[in-house]
């Protein structure tokens, strides 16, 4: 009689073995495939949900007001003094929106609580300072005066009255004022003087030669040029 043929069971086992090992890395890396792709999907929900907190942030901003505290006023008031040669209708404001106050013109005065003296103290108005357009009258100790560089000296400034009356001031008022005036200051009695002449103002020629030879300032060297013009003209 034949043999049966006996079934290999160590050969099947093997077979079988080698199968799974076989499948384990492909399950594997689908695993891991699966994992990264669920990673991924987090990450860009989280991106989402950030781009969105960021957008409601940014609506909450504009929405809410900013509310600024300014320090207790204690009664203490800083005097300030617009004087300065622009013209009639210019329109100056200090403060936002000129909360401490608007001036049109050449001169005018405003006062600032004390404790909001920085509030007011812009870069524009500190240049006005400098150029002693803004002057501070009363308010502050010596000490803040020098640190704000407004420790004027004895007639380096004009007072309010002989800024707006300086053309009518006589030769002799003038001569004694103007030596002392700042730089500045020595301009805007020049200008003041060269304003009125250009508007058919009779000025006194002495006057004019006078100043300028203490001083002499471009707007008083035009005048003087002008009159000798016109009287060569009338020859």
């Amino acid at each position: 009689m034949p043999r049966k043929k006996t079934t290999d069971t160590n050969t099947t086992e093997t077979k079988e073995t080698k199968t799974a090992k076989a499948k384990k890395p492909a399950t594997k890396a689908a695993e891991v495939k699966e994992e990264a792709v669920e990673a991924v999907s987090e990450i860009e929900l989280l991106k989402e949900q950030l781009k969105q907190l960021q957008a409601e942030l940014t609506e909450a901003k504009k929405v809410q007001p900013q509310i600024v505290v300014a320090a207790p006023d204690n009664g203490e008031r800083v005097h300030f003094l617009w004087q300065a040669e622009v013209a009639d209708d210019n329109i100056v404001e200090f403060g936002d929106g000129g909360m401490y106050g608007r001036i049109v013109g050449k001169t005018g005065s405003f006062y600032v609580p004390k404790n909001d003296l920085s509030r007011v103290l812009s870069a524009l108005n500190r240049l006005f300072l400098e150029k002693r357009w803004l002057i501070i009258l009363s308010g502050l100790t010596d000490e803040e005066r020098e640190a704000l560089g407004v420790d004027y000296r004895d007639g380096e400034i004009l007072d309010k009255k002989a800024f707006q009356k300086i053309v009518e001031l006589s030769k002799d008022e003038l001569v004694e004022i103007y030596p002392e005036l700042c730089d500045s200051h020595k301009e805007m009695v020049a200008k003041r003087f060269f304003e009125a002449y250009s508007n058919g103002v009779k000025v006194d020629r002495e006057t004019i030669v006078a100043l300028n030879n203490i001083a002499p300032v471009e707007a008083f060297k035009e005048i003087i040029n002008e009159m000798n013009e016109a009287d060569l003209g009338d020859r």
